[in-house]
């Protein structure tokens, strides 16, 4: 039974603190058309609790009154925000190896022992900061007595359990460990630069070493890796400020179906119309854009070379988060890509509404016209 709590909890910490952090990268970062990296929005809310912990714990003791609260919300966000935590399906990959390293922790968290420091101090400043807030001045008398004030403390406070008293540092702990190693994972398979990859790799392995310490002093969180993490973003960006457009250029031609060293040595003429409108479309994802005004994207194109079209449209959209204006007179191709509809007429608009509405039940005879044309 204990095992099957301590899994529980485990799983609980894992789902809110990842539901915290996708909704605040989100809000952060609202144009970013990567995919989400669980890793980093893990690491996101541990940071986002650290800090308000410590700024509730200011004025008042971190209790049952915060943290229950806390917990509802962040179980709430998982059931609304569902669609986003889909996002991380796409990569079949990536989510195998996440749940294999999830499935791996488990037996760690079960058959770990705690350090005996715990029910010296730690446990007795747990109490301390469910009773109290900040008591200013202690540190004077004592600077043992600052230790209450540990932030990491005001941390684990938010999801302290009495049955689960003396795991409480341990799962928090393993939590964190876990969005680190995800993290790296992440950044492994999708860095472009061979040095990150290579850094990457190091970092999970360096990661890894702590369970050497597992038996004596249970999983305990490291300084490092806060500078790891760091490290990581600084190497990035020091990297990014140098790196070639080419391989911006070759990640997007990649997605519209087409290969670089193909298409880069030719000259405009001798490309079809099919490559052209996949190349036209390909100019405007470099910029990263939210919405793409498509006009006759399909026009004077072969039907198959349209369905491909069409196709890969629905791919990006996908892929990307975008949204399409779409004009076309083909009812065909507004059928197959619209979601909501308007139907102008001499510059005006006649009709609008939902896709399956216009379809099935037109108002206008014009757009009653333009529909039988298809049947």
């Amino acid at each position: 039974m204990n095992t099957l709590v301590l899994i529980l909890f485990f799983l609980s910490v894992t789902l809110i603190l990842l539901s915290y952090g996708i909704i605040l990268q989100k809000i952060l970062f609202p144009n970013l058309n990567k995919s989400l990296n669980l890793g980093e929005s893990g690491i996101l809310s541990t940071s986002l609790v650290l800090g308000l912990s410590f700024i509730i714990h200011f004025f008042f003791p971190i209790n049952y009154f915060v943290t229950i609260p806390f917990h509802i919300i962040g179980f709430l966000l998982i059931i609304f925000y569902n669609k986003i935590f889909y996002q991380f399906l796409s990569d079949k990959r990536i989510i195998k190896l996440y749940l294999l390293t999830f499935l791996i922790f488990i037996p760690f968290i079960v058959i770990n022992n705690f350090h005996d420091d715990f029910n010296y101090y730690h446990l007795p400043y747990l109490n301390i900061i469910f009773d109290k807030k900040i008591v200013f001045g202690l540190s004077n008398i004592n600077t043992v007595l600052a230790y209450p004030q540990n932030s990491w403390l005001d941390f684990a406070a938010f999801f302290r359990i009495p049955i689960l008293d003396n795991n409480v540092l341990h799962i928090v702990n393993a939590v964190i460990f876990l969005f680190f190693i995800f993290f790296n994972i992440e950044n492994f398979f999708s860095s472009a630069n061979k040095f990150l990859k290579l850094y990457s790799a190091l970092l999970i392995i360096f990661s890894l070493s702590v369970f050497s310490r597992l038996r004596d002093h249970g999983l305990e969180i490291s300084p490092q890796l806060i500078l790891l993490i760091i490290s990581f973003y600084i190497i990035q960006i020091y990297l990014e400020k140098d790196l070639d457009h080419k391989l911006i250029i070759k990640k997007i031609i990649k997605e519209v179906g087409l290969d670089y060293e193909d298409i880069h040595q030719r000259f405009p003429h001798e490309f079809s119309g099919g490559q052209r409108q996949r190349i036209a479309i390909a100019r405007a994802l470099v910029l990263k854009p939210k919405l793409l005004i498509l006009d006759e994207p399909t026009s004077a194109l072969d039907v198959s070379i349209q369905n491909q079209i069409l196709q890969m449209l629905n791919h990006l959209q996908k892929k990307f988060d975008l949204s399409y204006i779409f004009i076309s007179h083909d009812m065909n191709v507004i059928k197959a890509m619209s979601d909501y509809i308007l139907v102008l007429r001499d510059g005006k608009i006649i009709e609008e509404g939902n896709a399956n509405e216009i379809f099935s039940k037109p108002k206008t005879k014009y757009t009653q016209k333009l529909i039988q044309a298809i049947l």
